[in-house]
């Protein structure tokens, strides 16, 4: 009985090693997009571009919108939609802003162009936008 269960007690402890011979795949390089002159671009054209809606403005709206979009074999926009919106007029100024963006440079796998969805946060911030709305502070 005793030889037994060592026999037993040996043939599970060799089980895991078996189960951890499965060969594992190569990682494959991905290269994300990017906008033509970089994140400064970017960003700077966002600012340069969004226009902060007047209602949202007398409403007092701030907040970030999160939108996403592809990004082409091309380098084109497209299929622009919001994930996360604060106010229907923001939502709408966020996504025009994106779909007048130049082309990107694509992604790229294994040396070619593919499409890669790309999630991008639009803030809206009265107190960036218009310094002399900011709230004056008691003292």
């Amino acid at each position: 009985m005793k030889p037994l269960f060592l026999l037993l007690c040996f043939s599970l402890l060799q089980t895991p090693t078996f189960s951890q011979d499965a060969p594992t795949q190569p990682k494959v390089a991905v290269i994300m997009p990017s906008y033509p002159g970089g994140e400064t671009a970017l960003f700077q054209y966002i600012s340069d571009s969004l226009k902060y809606p007047q209602e949202a403005i007398e409403s007092g709206i701030t907040g970030i919108v999160v939108t996403s979009f592809i990004i082409g074999e091309s380098g084109l926009v497209e299929s622009v939609k919001v994930e996360k919106g604060i106010d229907p007029s923001c939502d709408k100024a966020a996504i025009d802003v994106i779909e007048k963006m130049s082309n990107w440079i694509p992604a790229s796998k294994d040396g070619r162009a593919v499409k890669v969805q790309y999630m991008m946060p639009i803030q809206f911030d009265l107190q960036q936008a218009y310094p002399s709305k900011r709230k004056k502070n008691k003292k």
